[in-house]
Order: structure tokens, then sequence, then C-alpha cells
């Protein structure tokens, strides 16, 4: 299994616009998707300033990978 570790510019980017094709990091095969308490909080903040109808979306990839 392949670890990738995604930023909070990734992790803002595919909650910003939900057809990015960034979302597709969340189903690769073999793969587990990681980032730090740091980067998903900075998402979350970015994300409640520019557009804050899609913090349920961005909530959403967070349960889906390992924040640490």
């Amino acid at each position: 299994m392949d670890i990738l570790f995604l930023d909070a510019n990734v992790i803002f980017s595919a909650a910003y616009r939900k057809d990015s094709s960034l979302n597709r990091l969340w189903d690769l095969p073999d793969v587990r998707c990681i980032t730090s308490s740091y980067a998903a909080e900075e998402a979350l903040r970015n994300l409640r300033l520019a557009r804050e109808s899609r913090l349920g979306y961005l909530r959403a990839l967070l349960a889906r990978m390992d924040v640490l």
C-alpha cells in the first residue's frame, strides 16, 4: 500500500470544487491518504472564508483519510 500525504492546498482545492479531478485521489486503489492536523485545520479555515457551503464536503473528505 502506498501512502499519499495531502497538504492543505490539495484538500482545500478538492473540497472547493466537487468536480475537481483531485477528488480521484481518495478513490485510488491501494493508497492511504494522510494529512496533518495543521493542514486539515488550515483547509477548514480557508474554506470557511472562501466557500462555507462546501464545509460538509470537506469534512467528508477528511473522514476518509488519516489525520495525524
